[in-house]
């Protein structure tokens, strides 16, 4: 079984690393796949001996790596001009792991345009930790885009997973819901404990409550949350969902 991480790199740094490490332990944990001296990777290899406690040394240096060759390959003569560049730009850091980390890259992330959502049962399907494999979450979206346009020639740009009569998550993201747009809201059941939910939880910053099929239209407005969107996509209106 293989394991995702993607991380959110802006100004060249990489933030909220330990609560990912938090879910990299957990998921290690419950596949009994601890362990702490082998590392895969060359590069990585030769930064540290045992990943697991020394994560943040081994990703910020293949970052500072990444944007030095940037810098170099694209505009020496104007060093200035392309890090001003890497500034304004969000990265996401992609992590594969099992027992070692087995591959990182670093890419620019650019938000998805979400407009309309639509809810689709999911029945017992499970996604509780943070797998590479996503078929079907990209088979439950697929499906529901053709059930929709074919029946009300709409588009829908995502999915709200409900299982067990709870919203949970779209395929992507966690969902925060209001009222009022101050107090926000996240179920207790989410598909997957996103890093940045948990951040904010840890906060103090949103609170849980049952999302279900009864009282989510109680609700006037929502928002998508993960670690690369943080909460910077705009607030939707209820009526978003189709």
């Amino acid at each position: 079984m293989k394991f995702l991480e993607s991380i959110f790199v802006k100004n060249k740094k990489i933030e909220n690393l330990y609560f990912h490490q938090l879910r990299i332990q957990k998921a290690q944990k419950e596949y009994d796949l601890i362990e702490n001296d082998l590392i895969k990777n060359d590069l990585i290899k030769n930064n540290a001996k045992n990943w697991v406690f020394d994560l943040h040394n081994i990703l910020q240096k293949f970052v500072d790596d990444y944007f030095e060759n940037i810098v170099f390959k694209n505009d020496f003569l104007n060093e200035n001009r392309v890090e001003k560049h890497l500034e304004n730009q969000i990265y996401k850091l992609r992590l594969l792991y099992e027992k070692e980390i087995e591959f990182l890259e670093l890419v620019p992330y650019f938000p998805k345009n979400i407009q309309k959502l639509a809810l689709v049962d999911i029945g017992d399907y499970s996604y509780n930790h943070k797998y590479t494999d996503r078929n079907m979450l990209n088979s439950f979206l697929e499906q529901k885009k053709t059930e929709i346009f074919t029946s009300q020639k709409q588009e829908i740009d995502e999915i709200i997973l409900v299982k067990n009569n709870q919203l949970t998550d779209t395929t992507y993201s966690n969902i925060i819901w209001t009222n009022d747009l101050k107090n926000w809201y996240s179920t207790p059941f989410p598909l997957l404990e996103g890093t940045f939910r948990t951040k904010l939880l840890s906060e103090n910053k949103i609170f849980l409550k049952e999302i279900t099929l009864q009282n989510y239209k109680d609700f006037s407005h929502f928002k998508l949350i993960n670690a690369l969107l943080q909460d910077q996509l705009p607030v939707l209106e209820i009526n978003k969902i189709v």
